[in-house]
């Protein structure tokens, strides 16, 4: 949801009301700078909520920009990672137990600014495209929430090959795997989509293109209360917009998406944008789970290698580590958990890089000829 500015807001029971009915929460447009960093942890830790944010500058006295994803203190546990490498977007990494899937899911708070705006521009998409060839983004459900100010219309957001050139070659699978997304929501009955925005500009063409390019399909106007509807996300005045979407991958809205609807526009959670809901099927969460960590070798001792600890430096998860500060800020583990999460970690990456050995086998034994030395023996010596 765009808020405008998060902390206009923050005041308004409704406000409040509103974003503690859900698990995770993508806010954009939360207009805050690094020196906010303590009050959006108090006023989400008082929520019971984690934040996640991506200020659009360490310190401004205008501030503009920013996204937030602010996740529940009990699904803690279950994020693997989170990135945020550029300010138009903010990554976090869930684990399939959350979803009850066979693979990880891979949210993204996404605030792409007009095409107007001094920090706005079509470039912006393909910021947002490297992001999703990156290694790390493979073999994991996608879905993206978040302000993308592109008017789409109505126009497909897939593109179906022919796959009668695949079978001259010889290829018929690939031909299958090329269409496996759009024969999947067509076989749902989900393959089409409305929107009631009939605009079209520059960004609804380059988003079109981004989602054709990855498999990724528009959930607004397909799925739930909005199927065949795709309301209005933006009211100004008499106009009224698409621009707000949540966007995912074709596996992850067939089994996972369970609803999508548009909620109702208030002034006391927006200048001028509605909130959108998407609804995850959601898979078994226990409060007292402990997320169990790689078991460790204790037997075997670290060998220190001096002329590695650059290797070791770079072979720290520092993804792991801040996962380990987010448990500890939200409350999850006490700072002894902590301490020994810390060191797990450091000695994980040690071990791996530098190796080990063991003194088994390295105990003395007191030769065959040779009687072992008694209490009285050593009497007799000091005599």
């Amino acid at each position: 949801m765009n808020v405008c500015g998060l902390k206009s807001k923050a005041n308004f029971a409704e406000f409040k009301n509103l974003i503690s009915g859900s698990d995770l929460i993508v806010l954009t447009e939360t207009k805050l700078d690094d020196m906010d960093e303590m009050w959006i942890n108090q006023f989400c830790g008082e929520l019971g909520y984690v934040a996640y944010i991506n200020n659009r500058k360490k310190m401004a006295v205008m501030r503009s920009g920013g996204i937030a994803i602010l996740i529940k203190k009990i699904m803690i546990p279950h994020v693997r990672w989170t990135r945020k490498p550029n300010d138009i977007a903010i990554w976090v990494k869930l684990d399939k137990i959350v979803i009850n899937s066979d693979k990880d899911v891979i949210i993204g708070g996404v605030y792409i600014p007009p095409e107007t705006s001094t920090y706005g521009g079509i470039h912006l998409f393909d910021v947002l495209e490297e992001q999703l060839l990156l290694p790390e983004f493979n073999d994991s459900h996608i879905c993206l929430c978040g302000d993308f100010n592109a008017h789409a219309r109505s126009a497909p957001n897939y593109s179906y090959i022919d796959t009668q050139l695949f079978d001259d070659l010889n290829l018929y699978d690939l031909g299958i795997e090329c269409n496996e997304g759009v024969n999947l929501l067509n076989g749902h009955g989900l393959l089409k989509r409305l929107s009631k925005d009939t605009h079209m500009n520059n960004y609804g063409y380059r988003l079109l293109d981004l989602c054709r390019s990855h498999s990724l399909f528009i959930v607004n106007g397909r799925v739930g209360h909005d199927r065949y509807v795709g309301d209005y996300t933006c009211i100004k005045g008499v106009n009224h917009h698409v621009v707000d979407y949540c966007i995912a991958s074709h596996d992850f809205l067939v089994h996972t998406l369970s609803d999508f609807k548009v909620m109702d526009f208030d002034k006391l959670y927006s200048d001028v944008h509605c909130p959108i809901k998407a609804t995850m099927c959601k898979g078994i969460i226990n409060e007292n789970i402990v997320e169990q960590r790689p078991f460790l070798n204790q037997t075997g001792k670290i060998k220190w290698d001096a002329a590695k600890i650059n290797d070791f430096i770079e072979s720290l998860d520092n993804s792991d580590l801040a996962n380990i500060e987010n448990k500890l800020i939200a409350g999850v583990i006490d700072p002894n958990e902590a301490n020994e999460s810390i060191c797990d970690t450091i000695k994980e990456s040690a071990r791996n890089v530098m190796g080990t050995y063991s003194n088994q086998g390295r105990n003395r034994r007191v030769p065959n000829n040779k009687r072992p030395i008694t209490g009285e023996c050593r009497e007799r010596r000091r005599d």
